[in-house]
């Protein structure tokens, strides 16, 4: 299945690392989320599984948290078959606070990447935002591979 995803993950402690164009990011503990697509072969499951991995060649911003120890997955909110990555983070940002510039490098948008004070407030506005999405608990993936 092609579309959209928000991951929601958690930091336990901050997280520095310097990106490939040599920008400094320090990430605060807290829950996060991070809207990206998948459209291209193996769609959301294979995307997803890549985030997941640890063991990856450093691409998109995401790989850089995603690779640290701190980094604990959470679950993911999928809105299949719809190209909706920028409203998607629109929506996340206004119960939010941005990390400005962080996996936005092909869009408008400040971030796609949202350090949430409230992530339940947060998952409810986009279930209501987006009819057809659904959550998903990161250990419900595996079984769901033929789905995605």
């Amino acid at each position: 299945m092609k579309g959209t995803y928000l991951l929601e993950f958690s930091l336990g402690a901050p997280l520095s690392f310097t990106l490939r164009s040599s920008r400094r990011v320090c990430l605060s503990p807290g829950v996060y989320f991070y809207a990206g697509s998948a459209f291209g072969g193996g769609g959301i499951y294979a995307r997803l599984s890549r985030h997941l991995r640890k063991d990856k060649k450093k691409h998109w911003h995401l790989d850089f948290v995603t690779t640290s120890e701190l980094f604990t997955p959470l679950s993911v909110i999928v809105v299949p078959e719809l190209p909706v990555e920028c409203s998607l983070a629109s929506t996340v940002s206004r119960f939010s606070v941005p990390v400005p510039g962080f996996g936005a490098s092909d869009c408008r948008c400040s971030s796609h990447l949202f350090l949430a004070g409230e992530p339940e407030a947060v998952k409810e506005a986009v279930l209501k935002t987006f009819p057809g999405a659904k959550i998903l608990k990161i250990s419900q993936l595996k079984g769901l591979a033929d789905e995605f």
